[in-house]
């Protein structure tokens, strides 16, 4: 499987993601973002998906939203992209988090 490598904003750390895994340019997530959450969700780097957050309903809409919406990660090196790493929450659950897409 090739990977393709992400350094994610938040963070500051460098990651390796399989090169098919989904991913959205800002434009597309902020969008998104702003019609399921709102304009007070903005600026944020990384969304989790959990089911314990009272906003589950309208997170778990984004996700499917995204995902919909989505082209593998190897579309974006050299950009920035809002990458889905599944099951990196807290309890598991799947983030959306903004990063830099490298060329490996």
């Amino acid at each position: 499987m090739t990977k393709t490598t992400i350094q994610l904003k938040r963070a500051s750390i460098e990651a390796y993601v399989p090169s098919d895994r989904c991913a959205v340019s800002p434009s597309v997530f902020s969008a998104r973002l702003a019609t399921h959450l709102g304009a007070e969700w903005a600026g944020i780097e990384e969304v989790a998906i959990d089911r314990c957050d009272d906003s589950f309903d309208a997170l778990d809409a984004l996700d499917d939203d995204l995902r919909d919406r989505s082209g593998p990660v190897s579309d974006f090196i050299g950009e920035s992209a809002w990458v889905l790493l599944t099951g990196e929450g807290d309890n598991g659950c799947d983030v959306w988090a903004l990063a830099t897409v490298e060329a490996d």
